[in-house]
């Protein structure tokens, strides 16, 4: 037990004991993370009603009629299932050796068999008989009340509930021969529905994306000294698409915390120093709440007024299933308190929009690009000079859309820096912009207009497109008979070295000219494919050598099709 009130004040020794006996039996319902049994408190009809039903469990106490009850109504994982089934008179008194037939359904998450037919009768393949002579129906051999009125049904004969599937169980009595019907007498049941369990426990925090992290703990991210953080480990299922959280609780977890003090240059300089002298640690346990979770918040207080003090936090948790933060990929995360100057140590750049149709007359395209400079706890900073300059690359562009290259803007009070520009190109591009801090840092030049490697940037990529082409829709016009080489009746004869020679001339005949095939060659009628041209198949002009004599072949422009010599067709 947790509780925390009840080894002083009004509660006495026997008090004491029979909490602690009430709590192990299930009575109060209480979960392990509540503390407080509230012994002096008054007690509600909610709180009450959960005492006795929780205390009757243990008894043998049961309602009027055949009930049937699983273990658990709900769970995660695969389900190891009981059932207890009672028989009882008017008085509430045990009924001996009534007959139960008892079986399940096998309808689940997956599937959509209905265990009833349109009457009400069991659907053979769609149920399955739990320890019985017959499956719906009452019979010698059925299980049957004992002298408590209870029906002892084998574990091993129950049909247990699998991962993210649900079972319903039925249990009913009748006279010896009866058929079940759930329509006209449906029997008692109770349904055990299994949730997917949790694969793993994913560790986040709120310090957001836009810290810098530590040189030389890698993966330590920065946190300013008398800064809380909020540490949230979330069950999480195992399916690799969804990684959806799983509301479990009562979950248990350890943390074990240790902190290490080291020096640092004080200057901002991001590594730090290897002294590493451990100053304390500790352990927290608990269990997830009703939501799958559990919070832990870490802080450090700044030791001494000197900038170059810094605090290593590490925490390592141990959950089942295991737990897993991002930033390392295991359990254990890191944390570096601080207390350096604040400077600048990220630019994030962003746009309006980051596609769409340029303009090469008015009205032309205003587009606008925007970069917040943040310090290296991840707080952004006003008053900084950023820089935007932008190369047109890819697509038709010869012009970038940018008119001056390296214009600056200061940031404002949420450290955001904005430059507007008028794109008055039409051509398509892969633009690429750039925004960065013209302030020397590393290698770099202060004030050069260069984007030096060591200085902070960001890029933001915009496509010029092309217009959306307008709706068109294509006519063939009709073919006149004359338009036919057919309405002559033209025949003409295929050499092997494919040239076609018509019997009369046909002027109109060109490059591109289609020839469909309405007469076969012998060869073709006979069903050989490839050796001479078949009824239905289309060839295309290739070289007009004359307006009777010309190559073809079977697409527009492709190459010359060979014939056997001497085929003929029309």
């Amino acid at each position: 037990w947790n509780y925390t009130d009840i080894d002083s004040g009004s509660v006495t020794y026997e008090g004491h004991n029979a909490i602690v006996e009430l709590y192990h039996l299930g009575v109060p319902g209480d979960a392990k993370t509540d503390l407080t049994f509230r012994p002096t408190a008054n007690i509600t009809r909610a709180e009450m009603a959960t005492f006795m039903k929780n205390a009757l469990d243990h008894t043998n106490a049961r309602p009027e009629g055949l009930w049937l009850q699983v273990n658990l109504a709900a769970g995660f994982g695969a389900l190891g299932t009981e059932l207890h089934i009672s028989s009882r008179d008017a008085s509430r008194n045990p009924i001996t050796g009534t007959l139960v037939d008892v079986f399940s359904g096998v309808n689940t998450v997956l599937t959509t068999t209905s265990d009833f037919g349109a009457t009400g009768a069991c659907v053979v393949a769609n149920t399955t008989d739990i320890g019985g002579a017959t499956k719906c129906a009452i019979a010698v051999g059925d299980a049957s009340t004992d002298v408590y009125g209870n029906v002892n049904i084998a574990d091993a004969s129950v049909t247990d509930v699998a991962t993210g599937t649900s079972v319903t169980y039925y249990g009913w009595t009748g006279a010896l021969a009866a058929a079940y019907n759930n329509s006209t007498a449906p029997g008692s049941s109770a349904t055990s529905s299994s949730s997917l369990a949790a694969g793993s426990v994913k560790l986040t925090t709120d310090l957001g994306t836009k810290r810098q992290l530590d040189g030389t703990d890698t993966t330590a991210h920065r946190v300013k000294y008398g800064e809380t953080l909020t540490v949230t480990g979330q069950l999480i299922d195992g399916v690799a698409a969804s990684l959806a959280n799983v509301a479990q609780a009562n979950v248990a977890y350890s943390i074990a915390e240790t902190v290490h003090l080291s020096t640092d240059a004080g200057d901002g300089t991001i590594t730090h120093n290897n002294e590493d002298s451990l100053i304390s640690a500790k352990t927290t346990t608990g269990y997830t709440d009703a939501s799958g979770a559990f919070t832990y918040t870490v802080t450090q207080a700044d030791p001494a007024t000197a900038t170059t003090n810094r605090t290593l936090v590490t925490l390592t948790v141990t959950t089942s299933p295991a737990a897993v933060y991002a930033t390392t990929t295991n359990t254990t995360m890191l944390f570096s308190f601080d207390d350096d100057a604040a400077w600048n140590a990220k630019v994030s750049a962003s746009q309006n929009a980051y596609y769409g149709v340029g303009s090469a007359v008015s009205p032309y395209v205003s587009r606008t690009v925007s970069a917040v400079v943040y310090d290296q706890y991840g707080v952004t900073r006003s008053g900084q000079t950023v820089t935007f300059e932008s190369v047109s690359t890819d697509g038709a562009a010869t012009t970038d859309a940018f008119t001056t290259q390296d214009v600056d803007r200061v940031t404002d009070s949420t450290g955001t820096a904005t430059f507007g520009y008028t794109d008055v190109n039409s051509d398509t591009t892969m633009q690429t912009i750039s925004a960065y801090l013209d302030d020397g840092y590393g290698a770099g030049t202060a004030n050069d207009n260069t984007n030096a490697g060591a200085e902070k940037s960001d890029d933001t990529v915009f496509y010029r497109i092309e217009a959306a082409p307008t709706s068109q829709t294509e006519v063939d016009n009709a073919l006149l008979a004359t338009d036919e080489l057919g309405a002559d009746n033209a025949t003409f004869a295929t050499t092997a070295a494919g040239v076609w020679t018509l019997s009369a001339a046909h002027a109109a005949l060109v490059v591109g000219s289609s020839i469909i095939v309405t007469t076969g060659t012998t060869q073709g009628l006979a069903g050989i494919p490839g050796v001479g041209p078949m009824p239905g198949e289309i060839f295309y002009v290739l070289v007009d050598t004359s307006s009777t004599v010309f190559t073809a072949s079977r697409t527009r422009g492709g190459a010359q099709h060979t014939f056997a010599a001497g085929q003929a067709a029309g």
